[in-house]
């Protein structure tokens, strides 16, 4: 469970989130808890414990310092490219961006791209590194409750709704990992 986004905070329970990814349960925390550790890792500010680098995961809270920007935040985040906002089933992208059916698409859907996947300026560099970024499908954190799936054996369109940049498919391994981004006519 991630901290709250509203209401009243507690620097342990932050320090429970940092150590243990949960907040406001279980774990011990030893000794004092200095903000200069749970934002920076470790415990060179004085605290009793030993706490992990921030998860700056994509999409996750980046804390600041004072209790309020810690609203949200999730230790146990998972860094995405997602949630997608919606479907098309009637754009019709030629060959390698065929629409759902065609011949080589690993389905199911075309997704329309939030704004993290629609750079497309550089749509082969905008925040994809080959081999290494993995999609997932939604943005059901395990924080809230809630669990990740990769996009396994994958094309997905990410598309640009308007405009005269090009659109791109994206191709994901077994394990939800781009292997490949191709500029679609």
């Amino acid at each position: 469970m991630g901290v709250p986004t509203s209401g009243a905070l507690s620097l342990r329970n932050i320090a429970r989130e940092r150590l243990y990814g949960n907040y406001g349960g279980g774990g011990t925390i030893t000794g004092a808890v200095a903000m200069y550790d749970l934002l920076n890792g470790g415990n060179s500010g004085g605290s009793g414990n030993t706490y992990p680098a921030i998860n700056g995961g994509t999409g996750n809270v980046s804390p600041n310092g004072s209790m309020e920007s810690w609203y949200g935040y999730c230790q146990n985040w998972v860094g995405y490219y997602g949630p997608y906002s919606g479907y098309e089933y009637t754009r019709n992208f030629p060959p390698p961006c065929n629409t759902p059916g065609g011949v080589g698409w690993l389905g199911p859907y075309n997704y329309y791209a939030n704004e993290e996947c629609t750079d497309f300026s550089d749509p082969l560099n905008n925040g994809w590194s080959l081999n290494v970024t993995t999609l997932y499908d939604s943005n059901s954190q395990p924080c809230s409750g809630g669990t990740v799936s990769p996009w396994a054996s994958k094309k997905i369109v990410v598309y640009f709704a308007g405009g005269t940049n090009p659109n791109v498919s994206v191709n994901t391994n077994s394990s939800g990992v781009i292997t490949s981004v191709d500029i679609c006519p």
